[in-house]
């Protein structure tokens, strides 16, 4: 395999996590961060670790598989995209906290805009085995969705290599299944998301729902 021209699409693996507690999500409209070179649709997602491991062991088959097809062992990167208790205190313990990413692009030569993340309301599983949800219609909605939502996240293992990191594996963010929906209707918190406390709910106006009127469109093929 050649590492001069490294394309990480090339090599990612779908990955559909196990039901879990959304955090910081941000499905609408992409947030940046101070020293960030772009914007980024993005999700953390809290799963017990039992549950947890398969994700783990999926990144570090991705990146065993490219390491075996390379002429010698890379330099691996120190960054990867989930963090325990044992690595920062503001994760609970007993779970694993990943970090789902998608980079946003504006409209330009090279391509259209990014839309936001696809985002489907969970109604049931069909008698094919398929999801039945409803698309949010993100123009026509005041909430976001909010700390402590139950979801499940659709995206893709994606590996990089670099001189600066070395090898290593994003994890990109791609739709959204939600099944139970915490919405968060206050302010933008944007701006200050590193001085929230991991206990979020005490922060937002919160309220528990399932799917309500203001979805729409069909989403039975998503998962």
């Amino acid at each position: 395999m050649s590492t001069t021209k490294f394309n990480g699409k090339q090599h990612q693996v779908k990955v559909v996590t196990p039901t879990g507690v959304a955090m910081w999500a941000s499905l609408k409209t992409p947030k940046k961060f101070k020293g960030d070179d772009k914007s980024n649709f993005m999700c953390d997602l809290q799963i017990p670790e039992g549950e947890a491991k398969s994700i783990i062991n999926q990144c570090e088959g991705v990146i065993e598989a490219l390491i075996a097809d390379m002429p010698k062992k890379p330099r691996l990167s120190i960054y990867k995209p989930w963090r325990t208790h044992e690595d920062d205190a503001k994760v609970p313990e007993g779970v694993v906290q990943f970090k789902f990413k998608q980079p946003y692009f504006p409209e330009s030569e090279r391509g259209p805009e990014t839309k936001p993340i696809k985002t489907v309301m969970y109604q049931g599983t069909g008698k094919n085995g398929k999801v039945e949800g409803s698309v949010i219609d993100w123009d026509a909605t005041n909430w976001m969705v909010g700390n402590g939502s139950t979801v499940q996240i659709g995206g893709y293992i994606r590996p990089y290599f670099n001189n600066a990191l070395g090898l290593g594996v994003s994890l990109r963010l791609e739709v959204m299944l939600v099944h139970e929906l915490k919405k968060f209707e206050g302010e933008s918190s944007d701006d200050f998301a590193d001085l929230m406390p991991s206990n979020a709910e005490a922060q937002e106006k919160s309220t528990s729902t399932k799917a309500d009127a203001s979805v729409s469109d069909s989403a039975a093929d998503l998962f």
